[in-house]
């Protein structure tokens, strides 16, 4: 269960949270028998057809903002495939934040019933905690959501939070 932990907060060791002390506990952790392969198949390497074509339409809608440095997403309740659910996007942000060259990654999900769940990443030197904590939600400088009334509209450079 510590590898899992580690496996899943670093993005298998390759986010910045995967510091020297991420790999020397991943090493005693294995050392005592923890099955790294299993793990990184079960959250890296296992992704359902229905996840993929979810993230591609997510990833169809990419916009960048060339002055903030954002790159932005949304993902809206119709774009589920049948048998699809929101487990299957677990990691999507953290997917965008290590494979974009941009400073800051935020998907939004409008799941049509009045709230808006936004997270971001970055792997630069913004601290997208306080963002999220000025739209009430929280988190660390390299990870943070927040939840707020309103739905998702198309803007230019990116996408917004429109009231109800």
């Amino acid at each position: 269960c510590l590898l899992a932990g580690i496996v899943n907060d670093t993005d298998a060791l390759s986010n910045p949270a995967a510091s020297q002390p991420a790999f020397q506990a991943a090493a005693k952790l294995m050392s005592g028998g923890a099955d790294w392969r299993t793990l990184l198949g079960l959250f890296v390497k296992n992704r359902p057809i229905n996840a993929l074509r979810l993230m591609g339409r997510a990833m169809a809608r990419l916009k960048f903002d060339s002055e903030t440095g954002l790159a932005s997403t949304v993902i809206f309740r119709d774009d589920y495939p049948e048998g699809a659910d929101d487990c299957q996007m677990d990691g999507f942000a953290n997917f965008l934040g290590s494979t974009l060259d941009v400073d800051v990654v935020l998907v939004l999900k409008d799941g049509g019933d009045g709230i808006v769940n936004g997270s971001f990443r970055t792997v630069g030197e913004a601290d997208v905690s306080a963002v999220a904590q000025r739209l009430g939600g929280g988190g660390h400088r390299k990870a943070a959501g927040f939840s707020v009334p309103g739905k998702v509209v198309e803007r230019e450079h990116g996408w917004a939070i429109a009231g109800k």
